[in-house]
This record gives C-alpha cells, sequence and structure tokens, in this order.
C-alpha cells in the first residue's frame, strides 16, 4: 500500500507538486514516502464536485488522500467560504471510504504560487507522515 494520492485540479499544480515531493526526504532527512499524483478531468469544478468519486477506485491502495484546488473556479466561490468548500469535500471524502484518512485544500494557486511553494516545503520539512495534513491545512491556509 502506498502511503498518499493527490488529486490536483491542473497540470500546474501537478508540476509544483512533482517538483517538490521527490526532494522533501533526500534534503530534510525525513523518512521517505510513496505517492500518485493524478489530476481531476473535470479541473477546480470537478475537484470541489467529485474528487469522492474519482479517489473512490483507490481507498485500498493508499493509506491517505490530498484533493488540492482553485478556490476561483470551483462554482462555489461566490456563495461559500474556502473553509466550507473544503469542508464540503472532506465530508464527501469522509463518507465514502476516506474517513480520517483524507485533507483538502482549497488556495489561489495563480496568485498565492511563491507563497504556496514556501509553505509547502515548510510543511514537508517538519511534517512526519502521520500528521503531514494536519500541518498542511494550518500552514497553507492561514491568513
Amino acid at each position: 500500500m502506498k502511503d498518499i494520492i493527490i488529486a490536483v485540479a491542473d497540470v500546474y499544480m501537478e508540476k509544483v507538486l512533482e517538483a517538490l515531493l521527490h526532494r522533501v526526504p533526500q534534503s530534510s532527512g525525513t523518512a521517505t514516502y510513496t505517492y500518485d499524483i493524478i489530476r481531476n478531468p473535470g479541473h477546480d469544478s470537478g475537484s470541489y464536485n467529485d474528487s469522492h468519486e474519482l479517489l473512490r477506485p483507490f481507498i485500498t491502495q493508499y493509506k491517505f488522500a490530498l484533493v488540492l484546488f482553485d478556490l476561483e473556479g470551483c462554482g462555489a466561490e461566490h456563495n461559500k467560504t474556502r473553509e466550507e468548500i473544503s469542508k464540503d469535500v472532506g465530508d464527501l471524502l469522509n463518507k465514502n471510504g476516506w474517513e480520517n484518512r483524507n485533507e483538502v485544500i482549497v488556495r489561489c494557486f495563480g496568485v498565492f504560487l511563491s507563497s504556496f511553494i514556501e509553505k509547502l516545503a515548510k510543511a514537508l520539512f517538519v511534517a512526519k507522515m502521520e500528521d503531514l495534513f494536519l500541518r498542511l491545512r494550518v500552514v497553507l491556509l492561514q491568513g
């Protein structure tokens, strides 16, 4: 069983994560972990609406699931907060086999890319696998 499957909304997020994640164990001295990154064909709105369906086939193959998408374009950005959107997706993941094994990060990647990279790198450098999602959520969703 692999450690983590990461569902992203677009190739841009995929490439950023690919550039960072494979370097973390080497440069930080943390334990290695296995992961795969998949793109949601529905992009941001698909990530909001059907991540639970996209990730359902992987329930027995991965320990954890992470979903990343932009607030803008998800379809709920005008009537819900980022926190409400994240909770909606997390609740669906919890109800569909990923209970207590998922995290959802909703960000505005295009605008805050440099901040995102810095915060993600920091979180991954200090995180152990058990609390990776908690640290990512706290670091990336700050102010």
